[in-house]
């Protein structure tokens, strides 16, 4: 874990340039290629680990890589880097250790596993696979995200959720399963023009929604210089 832990981040700085002007989506296809990779080697070890203790170290660590990959704050959710992540280590060992298993019965018997023809693997793989959580997402989401995780300077013990803006300083914003069902939207017209050549690109996608999430967040910006300087914008 300590390798992956300075790999990853050293890949993550190195990267830097390329993930500072790249889309959400963008970030974590390059985390997928260079970092989740790493993690699938701890899944033997971990498919014999009895105790919970070290699948939740893991898990930390995943989420730690992706916060470095993808610029999301340290108060960012946990349900929302999974949902976003979308890799479930109990899931790939799930999936991983039957594969391994079936290759080893068939190797024994001289014969070579074919799992597209293995119905209980078909199974498997439906109930855990997972789809891409920042498909279509832009970079100003990150942004749009972490402003929604700072303190509230005018509410003690409060957080800036869009719920609480909403309900406390009746702001309209978009919150972010908003943008999860405008991205499903979204989706379904590009699914359209692969079929029918109508339809949006995926570049026209996170550029429509990198337009919402920056009206968000100038709206989000304005109302928080004016709770923590309410004396000044007064006078402007």
């Amino acid at each position: 874990m300590k390798f992956i832990r300075k790999k990853s981040f050293f890949i993550g700085n190195k990267l830097k340039p390329l993930l500072s002007s790249s889309s959400l989506e963008s970030r974590y296809n390059l985390w997928q290629i260079f970092i989740a990779l790493l993690f699938e080697y701890l899944i033997p070890l971990l498919s014999a680990e009895k105790y919970p203790t070290h699948h939740l170290n893991v898990e930390r660590l995943m989420r730690a890589t992706f916060r470095h990959f993808t610029y999301l704050a340290k108060t960012t959710p946990i349900y929302l880097i999974d949902q976003l992540t979308n890799y479930k280590i109990k899931d790939r060992i799930a999936l991983l250790t039957y594969i391994s298993k079936k290759k080893w019965e068939y190797r024994k018997m001289g014969e070579i596993y074919r799992a597209s023809t293995d119905l209980a693997f078909q199974g498997i793989i439906r109930n855990h696979t997972s789809t891409n959580g920042c498909k279509g997402l832009p970079a100003q989401f990150v942004s749009y995200t972490n402003i929604l995780t700072t303190t509230c300077p005018q509410c003690p013990n409060s957080i800036c959720s869009a719920h609480h803006l909403i309900r406390k300083h009746q702001l309209n914003i978009d919150t972010r399963r908003d943008y999860q069902t405008g991205i499903k939207k979204k989706r379904t017209t590009t699914r359209l023009r692969k079929e029918k050549k109508t339809g949006s690109s995926r570049d026209d996608v996170i550029e429509s929604m990198a337009q919402v999430c920056t009206s968000n967040l100038i709206k989000v910006k304005t109302l928080l210089d004016k709770l923590r300087n309410p004396i000044k914008m007064n006078k402007i």
